[in-house]
């Protein structure tokens, strides 16, 4: 008689022992008879199981849709939730635009949007979540016709957003550290990752309500600094957006203004690209206003040279302007060459008389320095140019913080000058005069809301006056 060997395994004390069985061929057929009835017995009892769940399914989504189209449900309750959880989940499964269109025009759909800050924070989660993913694909006249049912949807979604305060929870949960450990991909990732990942340590690394913890921002460093090194600019610009946070804290530039890090800003200066320079100028700023080391650093990379193009161009003045009144609020030898730089000067004066967005930024350089030169210097400064003129200028500032300093260093120009050449002091009182300057003191001796600064133009007034001789 035939038979059939079949190999059977077990376990014997942690041993698998093989065991062999002989059986005929009508036993085996036996055997494998009843087996295949086992299985379709159980992928019968399955697929039951499985329609009665579908049919409990379909009645609830059917329940669900009859409610949707009827409108029927209060925006305060658990059905405006389920609502919203049923369109975001329809909404990530499906990109059918037939299907779209009837949500974006379901009255349940637009109602809900059109009371976003009326639901709980789960329900407006999820309709937010819905709005995200109706807006990837659905095309331009679905998205349209959407925000244009629903007036006030982009207002009432910031001020949703404002009120879950995402990048505060994310940044207490230390989700930087689980963007960081994504760098065991990098041989394998490709440029989008790579943007994600910049893009996402950019939002949560960059401003200061809150502000990441200084652990978080030492241990992103090294990341963002090899980021920073990709051909890809758009992730070199979110990089540079988060480090700009970086220079906003004394503590942190420590680590940041390394010589190679110094001199890549520098070459970000020369880009053609304007987001570049801008962010590459803030830094520079924060960097000039934190230490006067760093702006040593700076000078010798060669960013004065930069700057001076930028003071002379037609984008980021303001910033430009800043970052010279950071370094004229330094040490003289910090901002020698600027002051001993005629072209630098002369623009210098004539931007403290033009009224613009920059005078503050002028004035307040040209007051520094006066202030912080020594008396060599000074008088340079004073044969060389009528600086009459653009402190006379200043002398109508409504800042009473800058009014004074105006003050303070038009008192020791005109001291420095008294002391060493009385034929400059008097020609000084003299165009001082001429120039409605002693109009301007008295006015503010008289009638300067500040006693102290009215106290400084009184004095002021009454040395010039001596000067030419008025009694």
């Amino acid at each position: 008689m035939a038979t059939v060997t079949i190999e059977s395994c077990i376990s014997d004390d942690n041993r698998k022992v093989l065991h062999n069985h002989n059986l005929d061929q009508s036993t085996f057929r036996g055997l494998k008879k009843n087996l295949s009835l086992t299985k379709r017995r159980k992928t019968r009892e399955s697929d039951e199981n499985s329609n009665c769940k579908r049919k409990r399914l379909a009645e609830d989504e059917f329940e669900l849709d009859q409610r949707i189209h009827k409108n029927i449900f209060d925006l305060e309750s658990e059905e405006a939730d389920r609502l919203c959880s049923y369109f975001r989940k329809n909404l990530e499964n499906s990109t059918e635009k037939r299907y779209l269109e009837t949500i974006c025009t379901s009255s349940s759909f637009l109602r809900l949007t059109s009371n976003l800050t009326s639901l709980s924070r789960t329900a407006a989660y999820d309709l937010l979540w819905s709005l995200v993913n109706f807006s990837a694909v659905a095309p331009e006249n679905l998205i349209s016709h959407l925000f244009c049912q629903t007036s006030r949807l982009l207002s009432d979604i910031r001020k949703t957003l404002s009120g879950f305060d995402v990048r505060s929870y994310l940044l207490r949960s230390n989700v930087t550290q689980l963007i960081l450990n994504l760098q065991k991909f990098d041989e394998i990732a490709d440029e989008q990752f790579m943007g994600t990942q910049s893009w996402a340590l950019g939002c949560l690394l960059q401003g200061k309500n809150p502000p990441a913890s200084h652990g978080q921002a030492i241990c992103s460093l090294p990341r963002l600094l090899f980021l920073l090194e990709t051909c890809n600019e758009k992730i070199q610009l979110d990089v540079l957006k988060a480090l700009t946070s970086f220079t906003d804290f004394s503590e942190r530039c420590d680590a940041l203004a390394t010589p190679n890090f110094i001199e890549k800003v520098i070459s970000l200066l020369d880009r053609e690209n304007s987001q570049f320079q801008q962010l590459a100028l803030f830094i520079s700023g924060n960097f000039l206003a934190t230490s006067e080391t760093y702006a040593v650093m700076l000078m010798k990379s060669g960013f004065l040279k930069r700057l001076d193009k930028k003071l002379h161009g037609k984008e980021h003045l303001k910033l430009a302007w800043w970052c010279v009144d950071s370094i004229c609020s330094s040490d003289m030898s910090i901002f020698y060459y600027l002051a001993t730089n005629q072209g630098f000067i002369t623009l210098l004066i004539e931007n403290c008389k033009r009224r613009s967005s920059i005078q503050g930024f002028a004035i307040r350089s040209l007051c520094n320095m006066i202030r912080n030169s020594d008396k060599s210097l000074v008088l340079r400064l004073a044969g060389e140019n009528n600086l009459s003129e653009p402190i006379i200028a200043a002398l109508s500032v409504e800042d009473q913080s800058l009014l004074a300093s105006v003050l303070s260093s038009a008192m020791r120009l005109h001291n420095i000058i008294d002391a060493y050449d009385e034929d400059h002091a008097e020609n000084f009182a003299q165009l001082f005069d001429e120039l409605n300057g002693f109009e301007k003191l008295d006015n503010l001796a008289n009638n300067c809301e500040n006693d102290r600064n009215a106290s400084t133009a009184a004095l002021i007034l009454e040395r010039l006056q001596q000067k030419t001789g008025f009694e």
